[in-house]
């Protein structure tokens, strides 16, 4: 199933600054699985401003005040600057790295790069028979009246 966000989200996502350096954070869903929640996280910051870590103590907190407000976490979004159209090896890495670490029952998670001022590329990882695949992904922006762009 393709990424369903709320447009006042994806514009907040529109919104990172430019790279470098890199920044990101997460997103959570309500029970109709549309992306209402965002949470950003400025990272590790290392020498390299083209890279971006996650701050994952912080995040973790953040993922368990959600759940217990009944939001579900759905993914981890990063920028990238335009002339790295799409995700590096190492972000598929940690795509699986970070699906292999969830519980067994989370099968599917949204990773979308954002180039700020610009547009959001998705992406979604799913985990089938022990193997996680990374696949293109279409966004599905809705307002909040539930209609779709």
């Amino acid at each position: 199933k393709r990424m369903k966000i709320f447009e006042d989200i994806y514009h907040k996502m529109i919104d990172c600054p430019s790279v470098p350096p890199e920044c990101g954070g997460i997103l959570g869903a309500d029970r109709e699985n549309t992306i209402n929640h965002i949470r950003f996280d400025k990272g590790i910051r290392t020498g390299n401003g083209g890279v971006y870590i996650p701050n994952i103590p912080f995040l973790n907190r953040v993922i368990e005040e959600w759940a217990e407000d009944g939001i579900e976490f759905q993914g981890i979004f990063h920028t990238h600057a335009p002339q790295w159209p799409e995700l590096s090896h190492d972000d598929r890495v940690y795509i699986i790295d970070i699906l292999n670490v969830m519980p067994r029952n989370i099968m599917q998670l949204y990773f979308p790069l954002v180039f700020p001022g610009r547009n959001i590329k998705g992406y979604c990882a799913n985990r089938r028979n022990g193997i996680i695949d990374i696949v293109d992904d279409d966004i599905e922006i809705i307002n909040r009246g539930g209609n779709i762009k």
